[in-house]
């Protein structure tokens, strides 16, 4: 494997997502990068680009989440030949290195069979704390999208990313299918790429650090709605309790946020969507 596909989601794409795509074109180790762009318009926002040969825009024209757009990212990167698909947010820029750093890593290996996803230890923009912090390969849990590269082998075998999540949770769900099939998710050491998760900031509750998001309501909404669904599909007692105690942890946050009565608002509309609303039905309709 000489080089690699980086699916990149955009949304009314920002300063940062230019010089995130600057970085990406001019790195040796990537072949093609393909926007999915949900922006509900009809402006092109890289046609600066049209003329390199290395990018490819796919324009959904309307806001159809990030799960969909992945997807429709990953099935041209399998048009294309590419056996692994390295996926990335708009405020996501990459180091230099990261690439050849991944593409070193599965070269070295015997086997790549039961590695689903790589990812990278990361800093927050907002914290600029590492993540992870560890000095070696580990295997985990979970990890965010961006900056995972996903081993399309496995993707064809456990299924794409869940359309009726549309934001919130498509990575977790994701990661915790990787697992539940019996394969691994492994975390590279090193600081790989700076994130940026809404604004964050660091509150004390009592003898706790919490992180406080400061994303919109709307989000508020999908996380929890979102968070039960996934619930109610495994039937997990583990990923129950992780999730319950996520959710309660945002009724805190939310104390230290502004907008906090519409996301309380919206954790009660995500509560009752979660459990009212038959997500098996609208997941079938959808295919």
């Amino acid at each position: 494997m000489e080089k690699l596909c980086i699916v990149m989601v955009s949304y009314y794409p920002k300063t940062r997502t230019y010089q995130a795509i600057d970085n990406l074109i001019s790195t040796p180790e990537i072949g093609i990068v393909v926007i999915v762009d949900n922006t509900p318009d009809e402006i092109d926002y890289f046609e600066k680009y049209n003329k390199t040969g290395l990018i490819i825009v796919i324009k959904n024209r309307k806001n159809l989440g990030i799960a969909n757009a992945q997807n429709k990212g990953i099935q041209i990167a399998m048009s294309k030949g590419y056996e692994w698909v390295l996926t990335i947010d708009q405020d996501t820029i990459i180091n230099r290195d990261l690439a050849k750093k991944y593409i070193s890593y599965i070269t070295s290996l015997d086997s790549v069979k039961n590695i689903g996803l790589i990812g990278t230890d990361y800093i927050d923009v907002s914290t600029m704390k590492p993540k992870f912090g560890n000095t070696s390969p580990i295997k985990v849990d979970e990890t965010i999208s961006s900056g995972s590269l996903i081993n399309l082998s496995i993707y064809n075998k456990i299924g794409n990313m869940k359309d009726i999540y549309f934001i919130d949770q498509v990575d977790n769900e994701y990661c915790y299918r990787i697992l539940k099939n019996g394969f691994n998710i492994v975390i590279l050491p090193g600081i790989g790429m700076e994130h940026k998760l809404g604004n964050i900031t660091v509150r004390r509750f009592f003898f706790r650090r919490i992180c406080i998001y400061n994303q919109s309501p709307i989000r508020t909404y999908y996380r929890t709605r979102n968070s039960i669904w996934f619930v109610r599909e495994y039937h997990d007692y583990g990923l129950t309790k992780k999730k319950c105690d996520s959710l309660l942890l945002d009724l805190i946050r939310f104390m230290y946020e502004k907008n906090k009565i519409q996301k309380y608002k919206m954790f009660l509309k995500g509560l009752k969507d979660g459990f009212l609303v038959n997500y098996k039905q609208i997941a079938n309709e959808g295919e």
